[in-house]
């Protein structure tokens, strides 16, 4: 098991062990329900766009809506970089690999990156697949006549939606941040309504301090691990605010000098 040390001090030893164990364990009807959801999203918006097409209000909506579910495949994919989807390693990568895969990435380029423990030339093998699918999907799409449909409706939101998301998340998470000195406070857990987790955090990627300091925890679980942690005083003084603040604290004008 990988125990590397984002931290100085250990905060997971503050749940029972216990506990920590049953909310590792793995679902994989769970997990497979999570991918499941974003795919019929996907297919119904998809072809909602296609039985209106060329209407452009409901081009745009469908292009945000689709590209909400890409991202959520993107956070499906970590965690499968994480080995958080299923028990068995193979059927793990395979779903994993699959989520990155609809959106150009590489599941394994990004573990290299981010786990430091997986062999370059896997990473390798997994960024030339990526690039082989989508120009075989190019050329499908082209020859059928929908390649405008495939650039609007797929790549259009890769492009512009997801990437507003991630960078908006990546700022949410860490943006604004004085205290480094303690994980509690390097990172930020944002308290958003359903709705908006739906929309922005998917999947509960929202609970950015319970995955850093339980990383062997899957994301239908970090829910429960947020009120464990809560409840036992964890979070008290970490950055677990409403996402509204958060946006203050980003947004907000700098003092003079």
């Amino acid at each position: 098991m990988n125990k590397g040390e984002e931290f100085k001090d250990d905060f997971r030893k503050a749940l029972p062990r216990e506990i920590v164990l049953r909310l590792a364990r793995r679902s994989a009807w769970r997990a497979s329900a999570a991918i499941l959801h974003d795919l019929v999203v996907l297919a119904i918006t998809i072809g909602i766009a296609l039985a209106y097409w060329p209407n452009p209000i409901v081009i745009l909506v469908c292009v945000m809506i689709i590209g909400t579910r890409q991202h959520a495949l993107f956070v499906i994919a970590h965690d499968a970089a994480h080995y958080l989807l299923y028990e068995s390693r193979k059927i793990n990568d395979l779903a994993g690999r699959a989520c990155a895969m609809l959106q150009g990435l590489s599941m394994c380029t990004y573990r290299v990156i981010h786990r430091l423990h997986h062999m370059r030339a896997e990473a390798r093998l997994d960024r030339n697949a990526v690039i082989v699918f989508h120009s075989i999907l190019l050329v499908l799409f082209a020859a059928s006549g929908y390649l405008i449909q495939y650039l609007v409706l797929w790549i259009l939101p890769l492009a512009t939606v997801v990437q507003a998301i991630l960078r908006l998340r990546a700022i949410s998470e860490h943006g604004a941040i004085t205290d480094f000195s303690s994980p509690l406070t390097a990172a930020r857990t944002n308290v958003v309504p359903a709705w908006l987790a739906w929309l922005i955090f998917p999947h509960s990627v929202n609970y950015h301090i319970e995955h850093h300091l339980y990383a062997s925890v899957p994301h239908y679980n970090l829910a429960e691990l947020h009120r464990e942690m809560t409840a036992r005083g964890v979070l008290d003084g970490a950055e677990v605010i409403p996402f509204a603040a958060t946006l203050g604290k980003i947004f907000a004008e700098r003092a003079p000098a």
